[in-house]
């Protein structure tokens, strides 16, 4: 993979597939094909410039305005900022060194008491 990052592999000074370099893509499906057992085309994979873009994009394909998240809580604030910039409700869901179990406890209800009020 870092060979497809190289600067002589990627080019410079042009717009490249907004999915993400090519080749790049194909080194993914192969790595995530032999570690993983990952069955994929490099038509399945995109590459983002990290977390915040990724869930950039899922959020605005998946969800609509009005939708529930939940999100760590602590966990890492542009997150939350991003996500109600969507219009989503936001649920944070209490993270502790013992990790997330109670918080999950918490989602479901917050999710059950979601499903009653209109």
């Amino acid at each position: 993979m870092a060979r497809e990052l190289s600067a002589s592999a990627v080019g410079r000074g042009y717009h490249g597939d907004p999915a993400g370099h090519r080749a790049l893509r194909e080194a993914i499906v192969r790595h995530i094909g032999t570690s993983r057992g990952v069955i994929a085309v490099p038509d399945d994979v995109t590459v983002t410039n990290g977390t915040l873009q990724a869930l950039d994009i899922v959020a605005r394909v998946l969800l609509a305005a009005g939708d529930r998240v939940a999100v760590e809580d602590p966990g890492y604030p542009p997150v939350r900022v991003l996500f109600k910039s969507l219009g989503l409700r936001v649920t944070g869901v209490p993270v502790d060194n013992e990790g997330i179990e109670e918080g999950i406890h918490m989602l479901r209800k917050a999710f059950d008491d979601s499903r009653k009020s209109p």
